[in-house]
């Protein structure tokens, strides 16, 4: 039987057409460092953001010494109430073909394995929320552009297997300065 909780190393945050002062582009990446509690990971740096803000996840499920397999369920949580929760348990064939709605395809990588999940809806007007997403707030997007300047958040990312291991990563975020980010054209 399974005992071993999914591997989790990485954080994406994305501030939404928002460069956070300081950065140079709106997503940051930060590494996660396995806590005292093998079930719990966390980022040692605050990330500053501003306007919508959304979450990836990158990580696997390690079956066995060899075999890398996805994260079957996560949910982000805020203030502890859940912002957004998949279940990949019963996934349609027709949604599978649609994969760049729930994974990051160019942090997703076959070699090494480990996968990269988009913790958030792309809403589409003529698109219905697809069945694996059980519950979203807001589509899974964190509107931080009310938050008084300096407010920091701890934001909590849960990941299970098909056995029900979990694991925690937790992410802190600050309200800060930020300009517009201007689209490039081709």
């Amino acid at each position: 039987q399974d005992k071993d909780p999914p591997v989790v190393d990485k954080v994406y945050i994305t501030t939404h057409k928002r460069i956070v002062k300081g950065k140079k582009g709106t997503v940051q990446a930060c590494p996660l460092r396995k806590q005292r509690n093998k079930q719990q990971f966390k980022c040692a740096q605050t990330i500053p953001v501003d306007g919508l803000v959304y979450f990836r996840l990158r990580g696997y499920d390690q079956l066995n010494s060899y075999n890398r397999l996805g994260i079957n369920r996560m949910r982000v949580e805020v203030d502890g109430k859940v912002i957004f929760k998949v279940d990949f348990e019963k996934i349609e064939t027709s949604i599978v073909k649609r994969e760049q709605d729930y994974y990051d395809l160019a942090r997703t990588s076959l070699s090494p394995t480990y996968y990269t999940y988009n913790l958030f809806w792309r809403s589409r007007k003529n698109r219905a929320t697809p069945v694996y997403i059980k519950k979203h707030q807001n589509y899974g997007w964190l509107d931080t552009s009310k938050w008084p300047q300096g407010k920091k958040k701890t934001i909590k990312i849960i990941a299970s297997d098909y056995s029900d291991n979990e694991v925690a990563a937790y992410v802190t975020i600050k309200k800060s300065k930020s300009r517009y980010a201007k689209s490039k054209k081709a």
